[in-house]
């Protein structure tokens, strides 16, 4: 049962007070009225209310309230254009293709919640166990939970029958993470052995109360304190409940226990129980509540760059068609049609609305319906032809499909991973064809850049020795004996890593692959970590040939964070029994027992604490400090490790003594929020004095293919910027080894070590006024100007005035940019440009965002071919995404990471891309596109981004060019017939222009076209930075399209309008009447307008063929429903005996429909031979398998195709 207490105080925020107050949760007491049930329903809609909120959800887009409008505008008597089926079938079609994906979804969603709800489960409630399944657990049952079984609500960890009494878990399902984890039971054993031998019969009779902070999505924290009272049988309770009173109400009840619970005691709903017989948990949060359900939050809207522009040429479009509305408007009301007997005799004012209303409806077409319904079933399509792209898969996994054909996947030695982690998955089709625009990827390093596969490469003693341990190991050309002991123990103790006996063999999990690493050196050398206890841990220890086994208890954990960049662990180590045989310890022999901790770090029985960090955090707080010489020493190593490109971290510890105070203090504050001025106090208090042990060097290896994929996107204009936590020279060395940092690279350090005296000096802030808006002025001016399109002199040009700019700028302020000011000197007077890379370190960022100077950074950086940005906290990492945005709004980002710091960065770019890593799947379920490597990533953008954007580039300017035919050959016969409103187009072809006629050959071709093949794509990444659809649609094409269609509109209505009134028409010789004019008009429309698709379709394959064929078949059942039909109209009924009568009209029909179609066929070849665009010259080069258009310069804009065709044929 959850109860609360009531606030009696009045007012808007009521609410919002009652869900801030903690809640209360009665465990095995059942409250049908109050307890919630475990009911998931994730579905949009209901039967009942589908059609209701559906209509509701459509008609938010203004472009459906519009053709709703102009539909409804065909009912105004006198005003209609079009038979009210013909106006309102393509608003239906929009509607049912929109509500048919709609149910596709909630189909989906229905499925996995019935599959979710149905899972059976053993409770007991009310003392009673019984067997129910998920969605009819209600708040305050206690579940039974059977190994590998998955967790049906968040609940607490009451009781585990493993004989340490911690239960193990896999977190695979919420964050990927393959490794156990440690759940710790929150009562004490002797609560639970005291009652009874048989735990079920205990609790049969246990009653308690859980006092919990409202629901959240925080799937880190989850603090709560858990009252017990065993004396008090439920069913008493219930006996001496009042019915209508909730047991919150009683005040008589006594608890005997009062014990907080943290994270480390939760199950939370999603993950499974592994290596773990069977756990005892209490319900707290069921359904929406639990804390998945509270993260499966609606993902952020993002734009499509292709929908903004679209969204301007519709804009224009519209202008265009209110220009021509009132123009032929004014025009039919002042037409005079006295002496025609047809027309009736209405007042000027109707007139004139009459004419406003069926010109509103005729120039309609020029905003095309279809349009946007296209787009989104393409988009939907696109993503899934990604999915199914067998390249983007790993090489493992293709292997084994290959080896295993027909054999799922959930029978290969992959199970158990995500999909993500095999393939490239796509979230938001949006994302992908706004990947041809990218500008700057924004790119963690750890896990992205490299595979977050530690391996222990070297250390550093307390004697600054170096030790290169990867050889060590390796060879074993080190002794055990030469190692540092102090070292050794610290690498052992200060983790928390969890061993499993797997195969008779220990394996280890962990949170951070380097605390692996950590433990494997640490039994290399003679300490073996063999088991884990809730608040114990075992190890082997082998020393001169003899081994002892050695025992610490766990006092404390403090565990690492994104702020402190540290981590400790309080031990004490429990002695051992002095055995005869252990003679060689006798130097470890302490009142009777064996106690094995070097001296350096604890006396015997002594509580100390271990602490490592990354060591530009820690080493201050430790004793070295203070002895400058000696740091510096260290220091020199440290740097060593870094040019390498190791990851370093420093270790610490600190003698507590025996009785503990700050233990007392940390049971107090431990649950509190890392932001807590309480918690950070107790931390520093722990975490300084320390005495230095040593420093680890980790390797982290590239990932496959790294340096490949980076070349190709610098290659191609993209920026790429490292943004990492790790120090300045690692980051830097990582950098230049990946080829991030090419080998001629200038650098440009803004760090706290290159700028000490340059931070002083800027905080003093002098600068004057008129400096200020000089300044200004020139950044302003720089920030209009586009990187790509600037030619090498201009670039000189431009860094003459930045050095000009640091020139006029106070001492102060030019301190800061004055090593800057020497790089761009040095950019003048070289003949070229030299690739430029910025490093920048959090204390400068800092800085730079103190003083404002955050835009004159950009100005610079935006220039440079990358930036590495490290030290930097997740939110720093964001900041610098969204600064981004704010210095230039037109560029397009990326950001791509793999763990959960990464998270808030790949939010905030307009592209998020998530790498499924070792760390977790919290960036892969956060982000738009998810890839397995990076290297996946280079295909995705050159080939799937590009073909995507160019095939809604070329969807876009053929539904504006089809419907402005149609519209021009409309006003065309309205202007010829002195402006009565009528059109020539017959309804039923008009109906099924958009929806079926055209709609069928354009989705075909924008799932099947390219502009160049595969191989060349990805061969020649410059084919990107050049890429002639990259801006498209814009006012060019969308001018080119409307002044193609109206040819195209002329010529068909002029020569068919020459042959009626100057011609015989059918054989019998009869000339036609205004409906068989309506059919010829409309069928060529429709024949023109299937053939460019055709004519602009370069890859031929059976599915482009079929469509086409079908096409034809739509076309002419559509004449044979009109034939013998009436029921869309009389206009084609009777026509195709007449037809086949007119053999002058069909040569004619025929004639105007050829010419139509060769000038489109005319125009594509002349710009292809003196206009060619790189893809052209890629497309040739690959047919034709010329080596030596290899040759080539694509660089160049001005390659003229002859010369490329010379080539070819030589």
């Amino acid at each position: 049962m959850v109860s609360n207490k009531p606030i009696k105080k009045k007012g808007k925020n009521v609410a919002l007070l009652v869900q801030q107050q903690p809640q209360k949760v009665e465990i095995n007491f059942y409250d049908p009225l109050n307890a919630k049930n475990n009911l998931i329903s994730s579905c949009k809609y209901r039967w009942w209310n589908f059609i209701f909120l559906f209509l509701y959800q459509q008609y938010q887009k203004p472009s459906n309230v519009f053709y709703l409008v102009q539909a409804m505008s065909n009912l105004i008597p006198g005003a209609a254009v079009v038979t009210p089926a013909t106006a309102f079938l393509p608003v239906i079609f929009v509607l049912l293709i929109a509500a048919a994906r709609e149910i596709l979804e909630d189909l989906g969603r229905y499925k996995a919640d019935k599959q979710a709800n149905s899972q059976m489960y053993k409770i007991m409630r009310d003392g009673q166990q019984v067997q129910i399944c998920s969605s009819d657990i209600k708040q305050g049952d206690i579940l039974f939970l059977m190994n590998t079984q998955e967790v049906p609500a968040d609940s607490v960890l009451l009781y585990s029958y493993d004989e340490s009494r911690i239960g193990f878990i896999s977190t695979a399902s919420l964050d990927g993470e393959s490794n156990l984890k440690i759940r710790n039971q929150v009562l004490p054993f002797t609560l639970i052995s005291k009652a009874h031998d048989d735990v079920a019969q205990v609790f049969s009779n246990f009653f308690g109360r859980v006092t919990v902070q409202p629901p959240s999505n925080d799937m880190h924290k989850f603090n709560g304190k858990l009252f017990v009272s065993q004396d008090v049988p439920v069913k008493d309770i219930q006996s001496n409940t009042d019915s209508n009173q909730h047991i919150t109400d009683q005040n008589n009840l006594h608890f005997e226990y009062d014990i907080n619970f943290q994270m480390d005691n939760v199950l939370l709903r999603g993950v499974r129980i592994q290596n773990t017989q069977e756990v005892i948990a209490a319900v707290v949060y069921t359904a929406k509540d639990t804390r998945l359900m509270q993260n499966q939050l609606p993902s952020k809207n993002k734009t499509s760059r292709l929908d903004t522009r679209i969204n301007f040429l519709i804009l224009l479009i519209t202008i265009l068609a209110l220009c021509l509305i009132v123009s032929f408007a004014v025009i039919g009301y002042t037409v005079n049609f006295d002496g025609f007997a047809y027309s009736a005799e209405t007042n000027g004012p109707i007139k004139a609305g009459q004419r406003f209303v069926q010109y509103l409806i005729i120039c309609s077409y020029l905003l095309p319906i279809s349009l946007f319904v296209t787009i989104e079933v393409v988009r939907f399509l696109q993503s899934i032809l990604i999915d199914l792209d067998k390249k983007l898969r790993r090489k493992d996994i293709l292997e084994w499909q290959e080896r295993n054909v027909g054999t799922p996947i959930s029978k290969s030695p992959f199970y158990n991973e995500s999909a993500v982690q095999h393939s490239v998955q796509v979230r938001n089709s949006i994302a992908v064809e706004n990947l041809a625009e990218v500008d700057i990827i924004f790119s963690d390093k750890t896990g992205t850049l490299t595979k977050n596969q530690m391996t222990f490469h070297s250390f550093i003693d307390k004697r600054n020795t170096v030790y290169d341990v990867s050889k060590a190991m390796k060879n074993k050309v080190c002794p055990i004996k030469d190692i540092d002991q102090a070292a050794k123990f610290s690498f052992a103790l200060c983790n928390t890593v969890l061993p499993q006996i797997e195969n008779n063999a220990i394996v280890y999990q962990a949170e951070s692959p380097d605390e692996i690493s950590f433990v494997e050196v640490a039994n290399h050398f003679g300490l073996q970590f063999k088991l884990k206890h809730s608040k114990a841990i075992f190890f082997e220890y082998n020393y001169q040939g003899k081994t002892i086994s050695l025992q610490y208890e766990v006092l404390a954990v403090v565990p690492f964070s994104s702020a402190r960049k540290k981590m400790s662990i309080v031990l004490r180590e429990i002695g051992s029994v002095l055995l005869s045989d252990l003679t060689a310890f006798s130097q470890f022999v302490s009142a009777g027992a064996v106690y094995c901790t070097p001296q350096e770090i604890a006396l015997p029985g002594e509580t100390f604490v271990l602490s490592k960090g990354a060591d530009s955090f820690i080493m201050p707080y430790m004793d070295i400090y203070q002895a400058p010489e000696f740091y510096a020493q260290v220091q020199v190593n440290v740097d060593n490790f870094s040019k390498f490109g190791l990851r370093t971290l420093a270790f610490g510890s600190k003698r507590l003594g025996g009785a503990c105070q700050w233990l007392e203090q940390w049971d107090q504050v431990k649950l509190l929020p890392e932001e807590d001025g309480r918690y950070e106090a107790l931390t520093g208090e722990l975490e300084r004095d320390l005495v230095f042990q040593c420093v680890s060097a980790i390797e982290d290896e590239l990932q496959d293919d790294l340096q490949e994929t980076l070349t190709s996107l610098l290659a191609a204009g993209i920026k790429v910027w490292m943004l990492t936590g790790d120090k300045t020279l690692t980051a830097v060395n990582i950098a230049k080894a990946a080829g991030l940092a090419q080998a001629d690279s200038q650098f440009i350090y803004l760090t706290a070590e290159a700028y000490a005296d340059a931070v002083k000096g800027a905080t003093q802030n002098t600068q004057k006024q008129q400096e200020k808006q000089t300044l200004n002025q020139l950044i302003d001016h720089g920030v209009q100007l586009q990187t790509e399109h600037l030619t090498e002199a201009q670039k000189k040009g431009y860094f003459a005035q930045l050095a000009m700019l640091y020139e006029i700028t106070t001492k102060n302020e030019s301190k800061v940019m004055s090593y800057m000011k020497s790089i761009f000197n040095k950019q003048v007077v070289q003949e070229e440009t030299v690739p430029i890379t910025v490093v920048l370190d959090t204390d400068m960022f800092k800085l730079l965002i103190k003083h404002n100077l955050q835009y004159k950074f950009f100005h610079i950086a935006v220039f440079c071919s990358s930036v590495v940005c490290c030290r930097l906290s997740p939110q720093e990492k964001a900041l610098i995404v969204n600064l981004a945005h704010q210095y230039k709004p037109y560029l397009t980002t990326l950001s791509i990471g793999d763990g959960a710091n990464d998270v808030v960065m790949i939010k905030t770019a307009q592209i998020g891309v998530g790498v499924a890593g070792r760390e977790g799947l919290h960036a892969c379920n956060s982000a738009d596109i998810s890839i397995p490597q990076f290297s996946f990533l280079k295909r995705v953008i050159f080939v799937h981004g590009r073909i995507s954007h160019f095939r809604n580039s070329q969807l876009v300017d053929y539904c504006i060019y089809k419907n402005s035919m149609l519209t021009f050959v409309n006003l065309t016969y309205a202007f010829f017939s002195k402006v009565s409103g009528n059109i020539v187009t017959e309804s039923l072809l008009l109906m099924v222009f958009n929806t079926f006629m055209t709609f069928i050959p354009i989705t075909g071709y924008s799932l099947m076209e390219k502009d160049a093949y595969d191989i060349d794509l990805m061969n020649y990444p410059q084919g990107l930075k050049y890429f002639n659809k990259k801006y498209s649609p814009n006012i060019y094409s969308v001018i080119s399209s409307l002044l193609y269609s109206f040819i195209c509109s002329q010529i068909v209505f002029h020569m068919l309008m020459f042959i009626y009134n100057y011609g015989i028409v059918y054989n019998n010789g009869f000339n036609g009447d205004l409906y068989t004019f309506q059919l010829w008009i409309m069928g060529s429309i429709c024949i023109i307008a299937i053939i460019r698709v055709y004519i602009i379709t370069q890859f031929w394959n059976w599915f482009v063929f079929i469509l086409l064929i079908f096409s034809f078949i739509v076309f002419w059942i559509c004449y044979l429903i009109g034939n013998y039909f009436t029921g869309f109209g009389i206009g084609l009924y009777g026509q195709l005996y007449l037809i086949a009568n007119s053999l002058s009209r069909i040569i004619t029909f025929i004639l105007a429909t050829f010419i139509s179609t060769l000038i489109g066929f005319l125009g594509q070849a002349i710009q292809r031979i003196w206009l060619p665009y790189n893809s052209d010259i890629l497309l040739h080069k690959h047919q034709k398998d010329c080596k030596k258009m290899d040759e080539l310069n694509l660089d160049s804009i001005d390659l003229k195709y002859d010369y490329a065709l010379k080539l070819i044929n030589q």
